[in-house]
């Protein structure tokens, strides 16, 4: 039998950590089909973009696309890609069909007029779009055809043995709370402190949280707002001069895989209370599962699978999302809380072998060949997709929230 040839344009965004680790653990994963079966090719799509690459290849690999199609292309791009490049290949005759993989990470919605844009390209296509968790999947449903869709959980890289082995806290009356990721709007730290605040006298312990971010200003949020540069940390600044007395923070930055993941196994708990509308996923919870640390995590999008996978150890706590903020259940919240206070190492130890149970790499790799073999040619975004778009970046007000909240309801629905 002949080996399936595989293109992956892979795209990197080298100031946002996370984006540029979820790239290159896929391509890491797809690396690692069977080599008797597929022959994997990798194209760098930020060196295609480059003003002085402008001559570079576009016309070398269209006609080595031409002449020598692979039986996949498959798309690693926060947003969207190359439009040239696309155009010609997908336009290209060939001797056999490509199918196209596209995997959907970032702000989809946000970015749909400029997908739309593709359709006349797409139709007809053998296409899959492929989500990260079942909530994104059920929030494309609004713009693409069920047979098009997939889902491929994001893959992690696995930590070492010496973080896969937590530690129980060394001061009873002291609870380790870690945070990790962007300090935005959307993450709702600040909301997260003042919780903490709240219950730390109920749960009769003081509380140390680390946080290890940078500070976002400019990202979108759920409806259209002006932003300042340095108004996130300016409101993380005077939220400290105002925090209770029971409540101490480490602040630091954003730091590499190996150290993050020892912070991980050196704390108590990952808490995050994101409404995020890019919470596709949610890697931080997953790699704090796989190095035994517990988590609480507002029942929001991708959060919410771990919850269903992992009931014992990733407790999800109910909120109420309005226009004006967010509410969540501080009762339920110290519960939890007491539930991790009460856990055996033993019960720590075993849980990194059941989070890569979920998201290990054979498993991932099974569902990637699946998703390989599928056929169905795609009819089409639904208009919607545009006129959402164009609503999140230009509308203010209750209807376009309403709006926002009728096509997000995946991310809070159970």
């Amino acid at each position: 039998m002949s080996k399936k040839n595989i293109w992956i344009l892979n795209y990197q965004i080298d100031d946002i950590q996370s984006v540029s680790n979820i790239s290159n653990n896929l391509v890491a994963l797809y690396e690692g089909l069977p080599q008797m079966f597929y022959n994997v090719l990798i194209l760098e799509l930020q060196d295609m973009e480059k003003v002085s690459s402008t001559s570079w290849n576009h016309r070398d690999w269209l006609v080595r696309f031409k002449e020598t199609p692979p039986h996949h292309v498959i798309i690693v791009h926060p947003h969207v890609i190359n439009h040239i490049f696309l155009s010609a290949i997908m336009n290209a005759q060939t001797k056999f069909t490509t199918q196209f993989i596209f995997h959907v990470f970032g702000n989809f919605t946000r970015h749909g007029a400029t997908w739309f844009k593709l359709n006349h390209l797409m139709i007809n296509k053998n296409i899959q779009f492929v989500a990260a968790s079942r909530c994104y999947l059920e929030l494309l449903k609004n713009f693409v055809a069920e047979k098009n869709l997939s889902i491929l959980p994001f893959p992690i890289s696995v930590p070492d043995k010496d973080n896969m082995l937590a530690c129980l806290p060394q001061t009873l009356d002291v609870l380790n709370v870690l945070y990790t990721g962007r300090y935005h709007e959307q993450k709702n730290v600040t909301s997260l402190l003042e919780a903490l605040g709240e219950i730390s006298a109920e749960i009769d312990k003081k509380i140390h949280i680390t946080l290890v971010v940078y500070f976002d200003d400019f990202n979108p949020t759920t409806l259209n707002t002006q932003k300042q540069l340095g108004e996130q940390y300016n409101l993380f600044s005077n939220m400290l001069n105002g925090l209770h007395e029971r409540i101490t923070v480490t602040l630091v930055p954003h730091t590499d895989v190996k150290h993050l993941y020892k912070l991980y196994s050196e704390n108590d708990v990952f808490m995050s209370f994101s409404t995020f509308l890019d919470e596709d996923y949610g890697c931080s919870v997953i790699e704090s599962l796989s190095c035994g640390t517990p988590c609480i995590v507002s029942k929001w999008g991708g959060y919410k699978d771990f919850c269903t996978e992992f009931p014992d150890d990733c407790f999800g706590a109910d909120i109420i999302l309005e226009q004006d903020g967010f509410y969540i259940d501080l009762s339920k919240l110290a519960h939890f809380i007491k539930l991790i206070s009460q856990r055996t190492l033993l019960q720590r130890n075993k849980l990194p072998q059941d989070a890569l149970a979920v998201v290990g790499n054979k498993k991932l790799l099974d569902s990637a060949m699946i998703i390989l073999s599928k056929t169905f040619n795609f009819s089409g975004f639904d208009l919607s997709l545009s006129n959402f778009s164009r609503d999140l970046k230009t509308g203010h007000g209750r209807d376009t929230f309403e709006g926002f909240k009728r096509i997000y309801k995946s991310f809070w629905e159970i």
